[in-house]
């Protein structure tokens, strides 16, 4: 007898074919069977095909689409992923498998050097003390988590910037001979542990200061183990080419698999006339006539997430880091003040061109009512210029000052078409797991947390047409579980994984807005994790049985 059985539905693989109708059996967690199960006797039956109640010519799918779960290769859930089944806006999206660890942070390896570091970017719950986190190795980590009911499956790259500070704390200089050595070794030992292979955080403090000879001993690590290496690059603006060509640099010399992070192009940063178009003709070229195995992905939005400090000089976020009261001490002197105005003007540098209603603020423990609004109604609210009410959320901040996060408004329209529809491209959130209630629906501004799968299948497939529902599919299935070696899941397969998502296609939307970022989707009807189901008619059922996922690069 199967545990569930889906009739009627029709069925977008991931593969990126045409759908087809079958029904779909579901026994001990798996797919064990595709195609007329009329005489199959199941515990629970599900209809796909009279669960939409109309049939006209505005809808030409009177039912549900049966898809793999969607896997979102490029999250921040390392920051909620602690409150287990409270974080429930990924899984409400049809989003069924997580990678975390991205942009150079994750959860381990942890030591006394860096424990403050990785608490101040955890916002699972209020009042997080060091003595909570009772990991320190990768492999801690992995068994940490298999204590906590997660709805979704989570694989982790490990941070450079936490491997970083794990041996040299906060220090913004090359790593010494010995220092990578014991880099090395940690890298190795959460290698061995599962991690994916390492993250990299180039535009942000203390990452930055890495050298190459830096980046490439590690990746050669990496490379051994056929791992992958994810950098966030170091410059996406007048530096943008260089920088890219440095990760296919790295990627030519370790042998290890590149998936860029997030290649777009911020709007008015100084970039170089079509710089996007020429470093993704570098990266076609590398793949082409280098054959290297290279990707990438992108986040559905305009508008998206930033590091506060990110836009600091190294001058000021070490001294920030040691001592945030004699870092700011600093900033009674008007020379140094006026000099740290000078060198900010870096990652988002639309800031420095007075931009400041581009941006709003993301994440804030000591200012949590200003948590959404722009700069520009900050500074009215302090009755100051922007920078003065930045810098104000700066000292107000404390001890967490690593932890405050911006949202703002990156690309143009057209930029985000060009990267949702370009065949290197997975689709993913650059967000955190969050919730619409308690403590996690205020604990960042950023619409991909609720509404990125919807985003993509209800705006861009159905509303602009600019690519078909099973190509969309295939983006946030198949292809990313291909790029992260989970050869069992991604596809709606007989003897594969049931992790399945069965949402309307007429009915699908992203419900929040910039300025309203806090919504479910409408359209998700049913969620299968491992062959449990976690959603039912669009309510969680209780059921969390996510696990730590291995790849099998």
């Amino acid at each position: 007898m199967l545990d569930f059985k889906i009739t009627g539905g029709r069925i977008i693989d991931g593969t990126g074919n045409p759908w087809f109708t079958a029904d779909v059996g579901i026994k001990d967690g798996k797919i064990v069977a595709i195609g007329n199960l009329k005489n199959a006797e199941a515990r629970t039956t599900i209809v796909a095909k009279t669960r939409v109640p109309y049939r006209d010519e505005r809808n030409p799918f009177p039912w549900l689409v049966v898809a793999p779960g969607f896997i979102d290769i490029h999250s921040h859930a390392d920051y909620t992923i602690l409150a287990g089944i409270q974080a429930d806006s990924f899984v409400r999206q049809g989003v069924t498998t997580v990678v975390m660890g991205n942009c150079g942070f994750s959860l381990a390896p942890v030591s006394e050097r860096n424990i403050k570091y990785v608490v101040h970017q955890l916002r699972h719950k209020e009042g997080i003390h060091s003595n909570e986190v009772e990991w320190r190795s990768f492999q801690d980590l992995v068994t940490f988590l298999r204590t906590i009911p997660l709805l979704t499956n989570v694989l982790s790259f490990v941070g450079h910037n936490t491997l970083r500070t794990a041996v040299m704390g906060v220090e913004s200089r090359p790593a010494t001979h010995e220092e990578l050595l014991q880099m090395q070794q940690l890298l190795e030992e959460a290698l061995d542990a599962g991690a994916l292979g390492l993250s990299a955080g180039l535009e942000f403090p203390p990452g930055r200061a890495a050298d190459l000879n830096e980046i490439v001993s590690l990746c050669r690590v990496v490379g051994r183990y056929n791992g992958i290496y994810a950098p966030h690059i170091r410059n996406r603006d007048q530096f943008y080419v260089p920088s890219v060509h440095e990760a296919i640099e790295v990627a030519k010399e370790t042998a290890v698999r590149l998936q860029i992070a997030h290649l777009n192009c911020r709007a008015n940063t100084g970039a170089p006339y079509r710089a996007w178009e020429r470093v993704v003709s570098m990266v076609e070229n590398a793949r082409d006539v280098d054959g290297l195995d290279i990707g990438s992905d992108c986040i559905p939005y305009a508008w998206g997430p930033g590091s506060y400090i990110g836009i600091l000089p190294d001058w000021f976020t070490t001294e920030l880091s040691r001592d945030p009261q004699a870092a700011f001490s600093m900033l009674k002197d008007r020379a140094t003040l006026a000099q740290l105005w000078r060198d900010s003007d870096r990652y988002w540098r639309f800031i420095h061109r007075g931009e400041w209603e581009r941006v709003k603020l993301a994440s804030s423990k000591s200012h949590p009512e200003l948590i959404g609004a722009t700069f520009s109604e900050i500074a009215e609210r302090f009755g100051t210029t922007p920078w003065e009410a930045f810098l104000q959320i700066l000292r107000d901040e404390g001890e967490d000052v690593f932890g405050l996060h911006l949202y703002g408004r990156l690309f143009d329209d057209k930029h985000v078409v060009d990267l949702v529809t370009h065949p290197l491209f997975c689709l993913s959130s650059d967000a955190a797991p969050v919730s619409l209630t308690g403590h996690l629906a205020h604990a960042f501004v950023n619409q991909a947390g609720f509404g990125w799968t919807a985003r993509v299948l209800g705006y861009f497939v159905r509303e602009l047409g600019v690519m078909r529902l099973e190509e969309a599919v295939r983006k946030m299935t198949s292809f990313p579980a291909e790029r992260i070696g989970l050869h069992d899941r991604g596809l709606v397969r007989e003897g594969f994984w049931a992790d399945l998502v069965l949402f309307d296609p007429v009915e699908i939307a992203d419900t929040t807005s910039p300025d309203d970022p806090v919504g479910y989707p409408r359209g998700i009807a049913y969620v299968f994790v491992n062959g449990e189901l976690v959603v039912a008619e669009g309510k969680l059922t209780g059921q969390a049985p996510g696990v730590v996922l291995r790849p099998k690069l």
